[in-house]
């Protein structure tokens, strides 16, 4: 309520609200916005039919012409399509012959969605990497707009969906606040979503007395990047959208936010096995263990092959007969790996291909992401290995656009090549001395063996006869 230094004799309501006379004539000496104005408001503006009646309109809060008096204001022009909530109602006094305008006080909410960094724990991103089998931790951090204390039939659920390659692992937390500092457990909401479902899509929906009291929420569940992760350039989104009562009394499901996205990714490593002195010479039937450890007793990481022969990283849910440690190079002398985070890791050769020598030392691997695809961070001990945002459009630091996904594409390199080259060389046939050969030198020596043999028996006989 806009007050006045003017005092007002003869108080007398217009036909529309004559029921209110005593009411009008009750708020002598009230504060602006005190409760008795505030219910006053709402009780008038249930009177007024259609804005038909309306004895001025503006569109920019500027009122003229008006006679001396106490006026209500109500927004008509407010639809579902509105971010911002619908204007609460405004009671000014007007003087005769004077310009009014009024500050049409209003608020509107949004959800930004992040990634909490595998890196330290803390790090909101956009865009992470990840191993299949590891847990994803999503932050959703939403407003929650201004309502009348009085407000009822109030919405406010935060939709989470998942890709195909994400399985709800569930909420860790649902809290509020006044000042995104101290947070309280949120006193009650309501969810849906399966935990165990891949491509889940989860709901909170905040009780009225929370929207009504707090000013933001913050929501943290986990996903867990499952075997049908999207291993490619696109990776695997996760997508948030708030949908609020965008009156601001109340009613209705409202407006709904554009979706915010963020992608996880997990990696593809590519090994090729090629002659030493012919690198054009691919070698098959080589067979490999890929370990996080470079000495020999080091774990090798589990792989299940699929049928076009990639070895995916294998998780708890594979059939335990079907996961391999020793990865054998195609007829194309290749191996492809996916399913692996940012790293460094030892490709340690147990057995040669045909006609070579075996590797003795392990391979060292270093996955990373190229940095021409992505913005990338820093993790630990390595520069530029850690895909840290894909930020794009006019909401900075937030907002990727489902339709712009395909842009924040995903280019891994080993060693900064798009291949590790691991090479082998042949073996080595010794000569022989002599100029008879090793058959003849054999033959001859089976010779001399049944010679003796023959001796030893005439030899033994002939001792016999003799006693």
């Amino acid at each position: 309520m806009l007050g006045s230094d003017t005092v007002y004799t003869n108080i007398k309501a217009t036909s529309t609200f004559e029921s209110l006379q005593s009411n009008i004539e009750a708020l002598a000496g009230e504060s602006n916005d005190s409760t008795a104005a505030v219910t006053f408001a709402n009780t008038a503006a249930a009177l007024v039919s259609a804005p038909s009646g309306a004895m001025a309109t503006t569109t920019d809060g500027t009122f003229t012409g008006l006679d001396s008096g106490y006026y209500l204001i109500v927004e008509t022009a407010h639809s579902s399509t509105d971010a911002y909530l619908s204007t609460k109602y405004i009671l000014v006094a007007v003087e005769d012959g004077k310009e009014s305008k009024v500050e049409l006080k209003t608020s509107k909410a949004g959800v930004v969605k992040k990634i909490v960094s595998e890196t330290d724990g803390s790090s909101l991103v956009d865009a992470d990497t990840v191993a299949i089998g590891d847990t994803v931790t999503y932050q959703l951090d939403g407003d929650i707009p201004t309502y009348a204390s009085n407000a009822t039939g109030l919405t406010y659920t935060l939709t989470d969906t998942m890709s195909s390659g994400l399985t709800y692992a569930g909420i860790t937390s649902v809290q509020v606040s006044n000042d995104k500092t101290n947070w309280t457990n949120a006193s009650s909401y309501t969810t849906t979503g399966t935990v165990g479902t891949a491509g889940a899509t989860v709901t909170i929906s905040l009780s009225e007395s929370d929207i009504i009291a707090y000013t933001y929420v913050r929501v943290v569940l986990t996903a867990t990047l499952n075997k049908d992760a999207e291993t490619g350039a696109t990776g695997n989104p996760n997508s948030v959208q708030l949908t609020y009562s965008n009156n601001y009394y109340g009613g209705g499901t409202g407006y709904s936010t554009p979706w915010d996205t963020v992608i996880t990714y997990t990696g593809e490593l590519n090994i090729e096995k090629v002659d030493a002195d012919d690198g054009t010479k691919m070698l098959p039937g080589a067979t490999f263990e890929i370990r996080t450890d470079a000495s020999s007793s080091g774990t090798a990481i589990g792989f299940v092959k699929e049928q076009d022969g990639t070895y995916r990283k294998a998780t708890t849910s594979d059939n335990q007969a079907d996961i391999v440690t020793s990865l054998v190079t195609d007829a194309n002398g290749a191996i492809k790996v996916v399913g692996l985070d940012l790293g460094t890791y030892y490709a340690v050769e147990t057995e040669a291909p045909e006609g070579y020598s075996l590797a003795t030392s392990a391979q060292t691997l270093t996955l990373v992401v190229s940095q021409t695809a992505l913005n990338l961070g820093e993790t630990t001990g390595d520069a530029g290995n850690e895909l840290t945002s894909t930020t794009s459009g006019t909401d900075a630091g937030s907002t990727v656009n489902s339709s712009a996904q395909t842009t924040y594409t995903a280019t891994w390199k080993v060693g900064g090549k798009d291949k590790a080259t691991i090479t082998n060389k042949k073996g080595t046939t010794l000569p022989g001395t002599g100029g008879i050969g090793t058959t003849l030198f054999t033959f001859g020596g089976l010779a001399l063996v049944i010679l003796a043999a023959t001796m030893f028996i005439v030899y033994t006989k002939k001792q016999r006869k003799q006693a």
